[in-house]
């Protein structure tokens, strides 16, 4: 019976997320078989992944899983090892099988099917740490791993869409490239929280906190744009909130029935910036918190590792706030 159980709470969260994910694309609906068949090869996904996580620790032996793990190897080992080729393995999915299919259609079709392929390496991925780890494991990933790999998805997933309906060569692989480094930066930094072995795991609630919002508000722009598009509301109500909300909207079809030019936005910028900067304040304060605790011998190692791991997301956070602002400035201006 207990292993009925665990299967069954290995499987239920992937499910019900993509239930959800499909009841938002209730407007144009994909076919279920498809979407199935893209979960499917998403969990089949799950097979070159590992194979090429695992050749990591062929290649050095900081990326071996029986590594002894700190913040700076749990670092380099989220973002070169873990999150790049999985979420590579979720998108290539879609890009490879679906991206042709005469089913995509629309901008939100891409969160469908990349959030499915997503589900489907989390779903099989769950399975092996359930099973091994029993009950608890299978609630902590419930309301952690499952929410991070479906939302990652989602925000891929929409860049592809984006992607898919852009006018140029340039502006597809733009797009495609955002939503994968973004997703990226996403998983990794929850893998680095996850695996430091250090009180700096506590942030992995805000960083799902943080993602689940910002991946349900793009759930709900996904089906904006598909509203937009197959014009089953006023364009006149959905337009104001697409112009004011999204990102890039390249489609030609939504260009023509909103607006004569391109709707372009910045709010990409401060999606990116505001959690680094405060992923990164966080950080500090737990790495100041720790300093506090008499049982710190190495003050100047731990100081100079934070400030390694912190350098990079500061100095991308505070260009971005200063590029969306220069260029809000700007169009007020010109306004």
């Amino acid at each position: 019976m207990e292993i009925f159980l665990l299967i069954a709470l290995s499987l239920v969260p992937g499910i019900m997320l993509l239930v959800y994910i499909l009841y938002m694309d209730r407007n144009e609906k994909e076919p279920i078989d498809l979407v199935i068949k893209t979960m499917g090869l998403g969990a089949l996904s799950v097979i070159p992944a590992v194979i090429i996580e695992l050749a990591f620790g062929e290649i050095h032996p900081i990326f071996n899983i029986e590594q002894a793990r700190s913040i700076q190897v749990a670092f380099l080992q989220s973002f070169i090892q873990i999150a790049p080729v999985e979420e590579f393995c979720k998108l290539i999915v879609v890009l490879l099988f679906i991206w042709k299919n005469p089913e995509f259609n629309e901008e939100n079709d891409g969160i469908v099917y990349v959030s499915a392929s997503a589900l489907g390496f989390a779903v099989l991925e769950n399975v092996f740490y359930v099973m091994a780890g029993g009950f608890s494991v299978g609630v902590a990933r419930a309301i952690s791993a499952m929410p991070l790999h479906c939302f990652t998805g989602v925000i891929m997933g929409y860049f592809v869409g984006l992607a898919k309906f852009s006018i140029s060569r340039n502006d597809t692989i733009l797009n495609i490239v955002k939503g994968y480094l973004i997703a990226v930066l996403i998983h990794g930094l929850y893998d680095t929280f996850a695996l430091s072995g250090t009180t700096i795991a506590l942030l992995i609630l805000p960083t799902i906190a943080v993602l689940c919002y910002l991946g349900l508000k793009i759930l709900k722009k996904g089906r904006e744009l598909s509203l937009a598009r197959w014009g089953d509301t006023s364009i006149a109500s959905v337009a104001p909130s697409i112009e004011e909300n999204f990102v890039d909207i390249q489609s030609p079809v939504l260009s023509a029935q909103i607006n004569p030019v391109n709707i372009k936005s910045n709010h990409w910028k401060i999606w990116i910036s505001r959690p680094l900067l405060f992923f990164s304040a966080m950080f500090w304060l737990l790495i100041i918190l720790g300093l506090t605790d008499e049982t710190t011998t190495d003050t100047s190692s731990v100081l100079g590792g934070s400030v390694i791991l912190t350098a990079f997301p500061i100095i991308i956070g505070v260009f971005l706030e200063f590029s969306y602002f220069s260029q809000r400035k700007l169009q007020q201006s010109e306004g």
